[in-house]
């Protein structure tokens, strides 16, 4: 039988084409994946395997009939369980009364109509509050890379699902990197797309901060789901009808443009051993010719003082209708909360202004380059019995993993992809930003990038 953790979705499309496989013994294999790693991992909330079993039995009769209609036909994916699917519940990692959507999310819709196999609905952080991977109704998640180290979050289980090779894609969320943060931890390629190339519904808690995320182990398989899951309509109007484009693209599409490196968006410095690692990936490009400009973003704001007031903002406007919340809520998102609501607020005009200059300062400091770099998380994954790393402890809930905020707050295209491990064996991981709408110029740099490191982490394991 197929060996299904080390194959990519153009792999797996390729084998059921030929029926070296079908869709249901695909969908067995990955059955079977699931159950040996999920008391290691705790990944899922609830599994959907009658849902995925008659969807395997439709791309099985399409195969048959030739009426191919995507690479994800008959391919095992995962949702993040903030995510509606009709007929199953969101519970948002929390102990709260879960909602019982009658209509899918618009993703999810489109993934059913390209015929994926959606397996079951993954665990996270309690509203996607923290970037951790605990919470109140699932436990811990554990990271596969090592199971004593967290997957970050909030998409733990989405990072986690790929990681152990359960399935190739997951589905995630980002308000604020909950995408990229595990993505980077685990050693996988995380994508968060231009903001409303991928349709959101029903109206997030974080409002415009909220992105539908793509965690995958190669870019390939990232613009594979992009290309389903995007609103056709207005990603061809936005990006020049070039959504279809191959990623067969020039290997000197990044090596030739002028690429801007910054450590941090914020006063953090990187840990040593992310610098170390960051350093090297950063001495492969300049030995490979790419034209590295050194440049630390001089900003006139805290950008987590912005994103506070719209993500906390948003957050506590969700649990304040939770009835007892205080009673079986996060602990930390409860003081957090607390503190955040003890203080004087910004003005929703003073935010807005505020965010309009970034995004002014932005455009401007894109403008001679169209690829921003940086390191995704300025701090190497931490064991998980701990919500947040060593000596972060005054930071805001958010405000470790700063790095991943501008793109949230200003809607642009950000991608992480792995750069190589820690002495220990850790992954790390390197962030790209782009302007709104260069998503796909954004993937290609990225797989550029991704192949001149040598591809680490690109293989799936379970690492005791």
């Amino acid at each position: 039988m197929v060996d299904i953790d080390k194959q990519t979705i153009s792999k797996l499309h390729e084998l059921l084409i030929k029926k070296t496989i079908s869709p249901a013994e695909l969908l067995q294999e990955t059955v079977k994946k699931a159950q040996d790693a999920e008391p290691k991992i705790n990944a899922f909330r609830e599994f959907t395997l009658d849902t995925a079993l008659e969807y395997a039995r439709l791309a099985e009769n399409k195969f048959l009939a030739g009426h191919i209609n995507s690479q994800i036909l008959g391919i095992p994916f995962s949702i993040k369980d903030n995510i509606d699917v009709e007929g199953t519940k969101s519970c948002f990692g929390s102990l709260s009364k879960p909602v019982e959507p009658t209509v899918s999310a618009p993703v999810v819709k489109s993934l059913f109509a390209a015929g994926g196999c959606l397996i079951g609905k993954t665990n996270m952080t309690e509203f996607g509050a923290k970037a951790s991977s605990d919470s109140p109704l699932s436990g811990i998640t554990s990271n596969p890379r090592n199971l004593n180290y967290t997957t970050g979050g909030s998409s733990a289980g989405a990072a986690a699902s790929v990681a152990a090779g359960v399935t190739s894609f997951a589905i995630g969320t980002d308000g604020g990197g909950s995408t990229r943060i595990p993505a980077s931890f685990c050693g996988l390629v995380g994508f968060k797309p231009t903001i409303g190339l991928i349709p959101v519904h029903p109206p997030p808690i974080v409002g415009d901060l909220f992105h539908i995320g793509i965690i995958a182990r190669t870019i390939d398989d990232i613009l594979a789901v992009f290309e389903v899951a995007a609103d056709q309509h207005q990603s061809s109007r936005k990006t020049n009808g070039k959504l279809k484009l191959s990623l067969k693209t020039p290997r000197d599409i990044c090596i030739n443009k002028k690429v801007i490196f910054f450590w941090s968006l914020s006063d953090q410095a990187p840990d040593a051993a992310v610098k170390s690692v960051i350093e090297k990936a950063l001495k492969i490009c300049d030995a490979a010719g790419m034209n590295i400009v050194y440049s630390e973003p001089m900003l006139t704001c805290s950008l987590y003082e912005i994103f506070e007031s719209k993500f906390l903002g948003g957050i506590a406007k969700k649990v304040s209708g939770v009835a007892n919340f205080n009673q079986f809520g996060d602990r930390e998102i409860i003081k957090e909360i607390d503190i955040y609501t003890a203080q004087p607020k910004l003005s929703e005009n003073y935010v807005a202004a505020e965010i309009e200059k970034l995004d002014k300062f932005f455009s401007n400091f894109l403008q001679n380059t169209d690829l921003l770099l940086c390191p995704t998380v300025l701090h190497k994954p931490f064991l998980k019995s701990s919500s947040r790393p060593p000596g972060t402890e005054t930071l805001g809930i958010l405000e470790w993993p700063s790095n991943c905020i501008l793109a949230n707050l200003l809607g642009l295209p950000a991608v992480t992809i792995p750069c190589g491990t820690t002495s220990d064996g850790l992954p790390i991981g390197i962030q790209l930003i782009s302007s709104r709408y260069k998503d796909i110029e954004l993937l290609s740099n990225a797989h550029t990038l991704y192949e001149l490191l040598g591809m680490p982490c690109s293989a799936s394991a379970i690492v005791d």
